[in-house]
């Protein structure tokens, strides 16, 4: 189980009441891994409410007064003492009295200090829609994976391969083993970053160990972006649910021919966003080995089970490769997600992973 990262002073959270014109500062340090690398960071921010005016929220929710605040965050990192990198991240927060944090979007993480009209963002997170401004159970997802067959050591993210007129516009999960009921489609693939489809569920449990059939609450269709975002059909916003939760929220992830992962840890709700990051630690996914290292410090979905039942043996090949070799398309056997079924990407993926299986429970 992963060390949960000590904050030495507490990080200060946003004043109880807060003015036009307001602005509020706070530093603390703590510990974390960069790169494979333990490193100690100094935090500091700098908040500034710096413009008010009317918030008007789709669905016929209403108009609302907002301030608007422009939070700072400075991160410099060392090593053994040396300084060996920074980086700045500008996050603007919109207000709703009674209500708290309307909507957040997030500058992209740079080496220098982001403006106050950011061009590109990382992140676009609407709060009101489990907030106090709806009498329901819903909540956001924000859960970040990697798929080992498309990802690019070298850029550091997936390949898009697919998304060039090959990506299905209806969620490719309603057949066995799936046998998802859902009816998401586009019309489009809402964005050039999306690299398939993902099947998320949800489990309503104490421990990782007793997800199973009796603890599923959820189930959800959607996109995983390159940067190992999953996101909604609009390719930008998290995805929504609506169920109520009485213990602790762990989540499934499936794609076509990667082994499913579960969260070994319960998901963290922040303002109502449940988080869970699985890419930066072989102890993030439920089992021994669920995951495999595909670059320095990050981890990803093993490929290789083209009949998609949770274990990478003999069967994917005589089930599914064997048919399929040579041809194009979107096919389980594409191990590596570019289109096409070869040689290269089942010596590449099915043979190294071969004998590795899903630790999901039945």
């Amino acid at each position: 189980m992963a060390v949960p990262y000590v904050f030495n002073p507490p990080i200060i959270d946003f004043p109880e009441t807060i003015n036009y014109i307001d602005s509020w500062s706070g530093t603390t340090n703590f510990s974390a891994q960069s790169s494979g690398l333990d490193v100690d960071v100094e935090y500091s921010f700098v908040s500034f409410c710096n413009a008010y005016g009317t918030l008007t929220l789709p669905g016929g929710l209403g108009d609302f007064p907002c301030l608007q605040v422009s939070n700072l965050e400075h991160y410099r990192f060392y090593w053994s003492g040396f300084l060996v990198g920074e980086s700045y991240i500008r996050s603007l927060y919109w207000l709703i009295e009674e209500a708290g944090i309307a909507v957040i979007i997030v500058s992209e993480e740079g080496s220098s200090i982001p403006p106050e009209d950011f061009a590109y963002s990382s992140g676009y997170n609407r709060m009101y829609e489990s907030s106090k401004l709806l009498a329901s159970n819903e909540f956001n997802l924000n859960i970040v994976a990697n798929l080992e067959g498309p990802y690019n050591a070298t850029y550091e993210m997936m390949n898009t391969t697919l998304n060039s007129d090959i990506l299905p516009l209806s969620q490719p999960f309603d057949s066995p083993p799936w046998n998802y009921t859902g009816t998401e489609s586009v019309s489009s693939i809402p964005s050039p970053d999306i690299v398939d489809w993902v099947l998320m569920e949800l489990h309503d449990t104490s421990l990782a160990a007793l997800a199973s059939e009796d603890s599923k609450i959820a189930r959800q269709a959607a996109f995983i972006k390159n940067n190992g975002q999953v996101v909604g059909l609009d390719g930008i916003n998290l995805p929504v649910f609506d169920v109520p939760i009485n213990n602790n929220l762990f989540a499934v992830l499936l794609q076509r021919n990667h082994l499913g992962i579960l969260s070994a840890m319960s998901l963290i709700n922040i303002g109502g966003t449940y988080n869970y990051n699985f890419t930066d630690s072989p102890g993030k996914a439920y089992g021994t080995d669920a995951q495999k290292e595909i670059s320095a410090g990050v981890w990803g979905m093993i490929s290789g089970d083209a009949n998609a039942d949770g274990n990478i043996s003999e069967l994917d090949l005589a089930e599914n490769w064997e048919n399929n070799a040579g041809t194009t398309g979107y096919e389980q056997s594409d191990m590596n997600l570019d289109g096409q079924v070869d040689n290269n990407y089942k010596d590449d993926f099915w043979f190294p992973n071969q004998g590795k299986s899903s630790y999901i429970p039945d």
